[in-house]
């Protein structure tokens, strides 16, 4: 924020020299970055003249011959620019004058001889680009030196306006702030004006009043669009914008000096004279004032007519509506449009100007009627002929509620470990805007004034004095404190050890976003997806349903990269909309190619479904888990149905895994076989919780070992058997492992032979063959009649 330090002194008055003040501003939080005098290289000789007429030159359809007129004398300038107009002022380097450190000769134009030359502002060296020359009305005589007018001494600064400081944005916001900090008057600049009495032609509606609490319309006529006055183009010029007409530079000059971003149209081109503020439909277009068409969606807010959009409220007027020279009527918004639309729009549209900045930041209810009457006042000043009529406001009842917060001195002081005086603690709040509604002798009662968006909770107020008060004159000391052991956090345990489990078996970890395209997130859940209004790109616009989606983008980008042996592993949170929004932490695992690098001594085998139910079994076994059961029902189409399997802890299902569908790899491109598992790692973290390991002591006594060969039907899982024996709850069987599968001759179609080995001990003696037998034959029975087989 470029701030006039000239000008900044007709607000508030400051006591200090100018480096004082930059040092006090920056120790303040305001941080000045840059100090500047931009009129310190104009040469004393460059004048302002009155341009008296001028006329095409006779052999150069280019150029124009002018005559002006220096403290009486007149001069001919040959001139290139085509923004010439007669009764205006200009910039005139007379011969022998420096501009740029190019001295100015008399020059001839084909029979034509040039007395110096009239200038631009980029020949002047205060903007970069200019399209004319410099053009403007002042009280100032003819013959004036430029120097003088705009006065060399003049200093301006850059201040860094953090983001929650928009209320800085401003003349006014910065002069607060000096007047909070040397107890000095704030001085408001005239704003009076006398409505006419009639009736206004304009009709307002607001169909979005969260949106857009408050809109304000003033209608103005007899207008005359032509350059400003000298002293508004040079407070613009200083504060790093560029001049344009009267009535944008006055509006630009409004912003600049309350803060508050403003828009004017030209009231002729609104159809029925009516201004609809309402959400955007889909697919509506509106081209802006930077000549740019853009397509809208329904999240953006619009100015309207009756008819069609004029505005991209808060951002960017339309080019439709914009002021020309033919302009003769006007109508002036002033609104409080709500910080979360603007960012959604610019954010949007990449569309950023320095209205969007402000209102993003939040805007000051309060300065809405001094902002329109401060700009009609000087629109009259510069125009007394001009009529205005009263404004109409529309606003949202209740939608400028000022908040209330405690100070209790008894925080304050132990927040700052020290005591400040009662009466610079109310003079500093004051100066900043707020109020005092109540005071007692433990505390103060304070409202917060609309433009400090920032302030929230009584913390914030003790910042505010302390940074008024100065952090520098606190004492340094160390604060008094209990050091507290650490306790760990029972699930970042657990989601440590799954990491390390899995990076020790191989797998490498991949940390993916969680947004994703609609395409290749809907491939892995039927759930209702999770819609970003404001996504970073076309292609993540939605948040993952499944930790897959973000593995299978990661597997794509490595073997499009030639690496075609990969082994991912994921942990992270999955999004979907059942009535509501639900978050799920879920694991992700990704084989693929071979699990070996390619030397002498290793197999060359490729990953397939036994490596991955292995690293599930040992992660699941190493977390003293044993209640899992792999099951081949409710398989979803993305999985290839004979090498694929549900997985289910305690009954409760918990995932799935197995090879990918050769159909979902030719869609996504890939040409080798993929085993991928995800699994839900609450499910987990709650078995893990109910099976902490439990000390037992080992049993000094021998064990027995006895085998099972059963005969059952094949699509009998051998891990029912086993769950089977566990869940006869016998105490002395120690082990139960299967140790034997055949089908073949001897064993009937559709059948399968099962070995099961079981490891019989007791704790308290020796076992006898007598006690082993019952037990095993047991077992057996229990077998055949659960299963219908028989013993082989």
């Amino acid at each position: 924020m470029k701030i006039s330090l000239n000008y900044l002194k007709k607000i508030v008055d400051y006591p200090v020299d100018t480096e004082r003040l930059i040092n006090d501003l920056t120790m303040n939080g305001l941080e000045v970055e840059a100090i500047t005098k931009p009129y310190k290289d104009i040469d004393p000789n460059i004048k302002v003249v009155d341009i008296i007429s001028f006329e095409p030159h006779p052999s150069n359809k280019d150029l124009s011959v002018v005559i002006i007129d220096c403290a009486g004398e007149r001069h001919t300038v040959v001139c290139g620019a085509r923004n010439v107009k007669g009764g205006m002022q200009a910039v005139w380097a007379p011969p022998h004058s420096r501009v740029q450190n190019f001295e100015i000769k008399e020059k001839d134009f084909k029979g034509v001889r040039s007395s110096g030359m009239l200038l631009s502002l980029e020949e002047i060296g205060l903007e970069e680009k200019s399209e004319g020359i410099w053009l403007f009305t002042s009280s100032y005589k003819s013959g004036k030196s430029l120097i003088d007018i705009l006065d060399a001494s003049t200093t301006v600064i850059d201040i860094n306006v953090t983001p929650n400081r928009g209320d800085t944005l401003s003349y006014i916001g910065i002069a607060r702030e000096v007047s909070a900090y040397y107890n000095t008057r704030l001085n408001l600049l005239p704003s009076d004006i006398e409505w006419q009495n009639e009736t206004s032609p304009i009709e307002i509606e607001v169909k979005n009043n969260t949106a857009c609490p408050l809109y304000q319309g003033t209608f103005a006529e007899g207008i005359s669009v032509c350059e400003s006055d000298i002293e508004i183009q040079k407070i613009l010029i200083e504060s790093g914008l560029r001049p344009i007409n009267n009535i944008v530079d006055l509006s630009n000059f409004i912003m600049l000096e309350t803060g508050h971003p403003n828009h004017t149209f030209d009231f002729t081109t609104l159809k029925r004279h009516k201004i609809i503020v309402r959400d955007a439909l889909d697919g509506e277009r509106i081209r802006l004032l930077n000549g740019i068409e853009i397509t809208l969606k329904r999240e953006n807010l619009l100015i309207c007519d009756a008819e069609t959009p004029i505005a991209l409220a808060g951002v960017m007027g339309g080019e439709f509506s914009s002021i020309t020279e033919g302009t003769s009527s006007i109508l002036l918004e002033c609104a409080i449009f709500s910080p979360d639309s603007i960012r959604l729009t610019t954010s949007m549209h990449n569309i950023n100007s320095d209205s969007s900045y402000r209102f993003a930041r939040g805007v000051n209810f309060d300065t809405v009627e001094y902002a329109t009457r401060r700009f009609m006042h000087l629109l009259k000043k510069y125009r007394p002929d001009v009529r205005v009529l009263k404004p109409m406001t529309i606003a949202n009842e209740g939608s400028n509620q000022k908040r209330k917060i405690r100070l209790r001195y008894s925080r304050l002081d132990t927040f700052l470990n020290s005591q400040i005086d009662r009466n610079f603690i109310k003079n500093t709040l004051t100066n900043l805007g707020f109020s005092i509604e109540r005071e007692s002798t433990d505390g103060l009662d304070i409202r917060i004034p609309s433009h400090r968006y920032d302030v929230s909770m009584e913390e914030d107020i003790i910042e505010e004095i302390a940074r008024i008060y100065g952090y520098n004159r606190f004492d340094s000391k160390l604060p008094h404190t209990e050091i507290l052991e650490p306790r760990a956090n029972t699930y970042d345990r657990f989601k440590r050890q799954i990491h390390n489990l899995l990076s020790n078996l191989g797998l490498y970890e991949t940390i993916n976003y969680t947004f994703l395209d609609d395409g290749i997130n809907s491939v892995f859940s039927e759930k209702k997806p999770i819609t970003i209004k404001n996504p970073i790109a076309q292609d993540m616009s939605f948040m993952r349903k499944s930790i897959l989606a973000s593995l299978f983008k990661s597997a794509q980008l490595n073997l499009n990269r030639q690496h075609k042996d990969i082994r991912f592993f994921e942990t992270g949170k999955i999004f979907y909309d059942d009535n509501e929004i639900i978050e799920e932490e879920r694991l992700g695992i990704f084989l693929s190619g071979k699990p070996f690098d390619r030397i002498w001594a290793n197999p060359q085998t490729e990953y397939d479904f036994y490596d991955l139910k292995g690293i599930l079994e040992s992660l699941l076994s190493s977390l003293h888990i044993d209640t899992v059961k792999f099951k081949r029902e409710g398989l979803p189409q993305y999985l290839h149905k004979g090498k694929s399997a549900t997985i289910f802890i305690d009954n409760e299902f918990c995932g799935i895994m197995g090879e990918a569908h050769p159909n979902l790899l030719n869609r996504l491109d890939i040409k080798q076989s993929c085993f991928i598992a995800e699994l839900n790692l609450d499910i987990i973290y709650k078995a893990f919780l109910k099976n902490q390991p439990v000390f037992r002591s080992y049993s000094p006594f021998p064990f027995i070992d006895r085998d099972i060969a059963i005969v059952i039907n094949r699509d009998i899982p051998s891990e029912d058997v086993v769950s089977e024996i566990k869940e006869m709850n016998i105490p002395i069987v120690e082990d139960i492992k299967i140790f034997d599968l055949y089908e073949g001759k001897g064993i009937e179609e559709g059948k399968k032979s099962l070995g099961v080995a079981i490891r019989y001990r007791s704790p308290k003696s020796t076992l006898t063959d007598e006690e082993v037998e019952g037990l095993h034959s047991k077992i057996i029975d229990n077998l055949l009649k659960k299963f219908y087989g028989r013993l082989r």
